[in-house]
């Protein structure tokens, strides 16, 4: 066994798959660093191009309910659509002209958006999940105005019939007293009254109709309890799978090595004692690159002795398993069923 340990290339299987663990580590895991912290800090445009009631109350709720600071107001669609090709708007939600004429005619009113694939893949799946919520969020104010619509058509006339009753009572005893008993035109009367009541009784209506419908207009408050992890990166989130893929890399390549050199040192110190210090050398492999992996990691993450221990035999093993599968098939396929003894 001694030829096999003094084989330099015995060992450089172990060098390369540790270089190779050791990168994924460094090279890739910082690039995670901050990403979900700068989200809300996203540029939200909000353009209405209907300018109506309804449409107007959509846009204030939508300002008063997305989570993100920056959220603007436009009427210029072209000019929002220069911003967020130019990366200085994230995503703009357009209320088009006719959305008002559309919710009080009962129709399913549009809304639009407009958003640039040309980003991150963070930012895009932001865009994606925005523009459900806002949907969500739209959809809600809309039911919302219908049950004030709703609660409007049946309030109106009677209080309508009310007012003008009452209207029509005062300007005839009014328009009687200034004619001194002669016929007045009721119809011009009746005309100039709901000219003058009709206004007045739409506010009313709104009013009535808006806190008739106020109760079935209920949002609940969330909190969110955040369980494991309290960082503000995802570096422990993707820790696991860039630790484990740069092991096994690593693990693959250095199987070849070691098991091209098994096939070249088992003529000199014999089959059997030749394989004997593969497995060892597989084993030390093992514990040398969790150690320098795991390592490696606590540079970049934060984590306590208990953790590092829990690990770093984690990883033990899993890189033993690794090497064993892995040099079992280049064993298998490199030659292991040649006649040479």
């Amino acid at each position: 066994m001694s030829k096999w340990f003094s084989n330099k290339f015995s060992w450089l299987g172990m060098l390369v798959a540790s270089f190779i663990a050791v990168s994924f580590v460094f090279c890739i895991l910082p690039a995670f660093k901050h990403m979900p912290t700068n989200t809300q800090n996203l540029p939200i445009v909000i353009v209405n191009q209907d300018n109506q009631q309804i449409s107007d109350k959509v846009a204030d709720g939508l300002k008063d309910n997305l989570p993100f600071k920056h959220i603007s107001t436009s009427s210029s669609l072209s000019r929002t659509k220069h911003r967020i090709e130019l990366r200085k708007a994230s995503l703009a939600v357009v209320i088009p002209d006719g959305f008002n004429k559309d919710v009080r005619a009962g129709k399913r009113p549009t809304v639009n958006f407009v958003v640039n694939n040309a980003n991150s893949m963070v930012q895009t799946n932001v865009n994606q999940g925005l523009i459900s919520r806002i949907q969500s969020t739209v959809n809600a104010q809309l039911t919302q105005q219908s049950l004030v619509g709703m609660y409007a058509k049946q309030l109106a006339p009677k209080m309508m019939k009310t007012a003008m009753a009452a209207g029509m009572k005062t300007a005839m005893q009014k328009a009687m007293t200034a004619s001194k008993g002669q016929a007045v035109n009721q119809k011009q009367i009746q005309k100039q009254v709901q000219a003058k009541v009709q206004p007045k009784i739409q506010k009313q209506v709104m009013a009535r109709a808006t806190k008739m419908a106020a109760p079935f207009n209920i949002t609940a408050k969330s909190s969110t309890d955040t369980m494991g992890t309290k960082q503000v990166n995802m570096q422990h989130q993707m820790a696991p799978m860039f630790i484990s893929m740069g092991q096994y890399l690593g693990l693959m390549i250095a199987s070849i090595i070691i098991t091209m050199t098994f096939m070249s040192v088992r003529f000199i110190a014999g089959k059997w004692k030749t394989f004997l210090g593969l497995q060892v050398t597989g084993v030390i492999t093992a514990v040398v690159l969790a150690l320098l992996t795991v390592g490696a990691l606590r540079c970049l993450v934060s984590f306590d002795g208990g953790v590092f221990n829990a690990l770093l035999w984690q990883n033990v093993l899993y890189d033993f398993a690794a090497f064993e599968l892995t040099s079992g098939l280049a064993l298998l396929f490199g030659g292991l069923l040649s006649r040479a003894v």
